[in-house]
């Protein structure tokens, strides 16, 4: 387990939402799940069962590290569905 330092009383580690962070690396969500169930994404925090975070300074050393890019492209892309069509024809 890793301490994160605090510095002020008030002040907490700045954390992403897995949406956040999914938009920020240009990946779907599922691609954050599947490289967190491989032990291949940056390291993240469970609150509840079904609430996943992730620290910032962590997100930082894990992109800093060489093969991050490399792990990221290496997830399985998602099916997306086929665009609906919205002009009515």
């Amino acid at each position: 387990m890793r301490i994160v330092p605090v510095t002020g009383p008030h002040k907490r580690p700045k954390m992403l939402t897995p949406g956040e962070l999914a938009a920020q690396l240009g990946v779907d969500v599922r691609d954050l799940k599947r490289l967190r169930d491989e032990g291949r994404g940056p390291a993240y925090i469970t609150l509840t069962p079904r609430t996943i975070r992730y620290l910032t300074s962590e997100v930082a050393d894990w992109l800093s590290d060489d093969t991050a890019d490399q792990r990221v492209d290496q997830a399985e892309p998602s099916p997306t569905a086929a665009p609906k069509n919205t002009m009515g024809v």
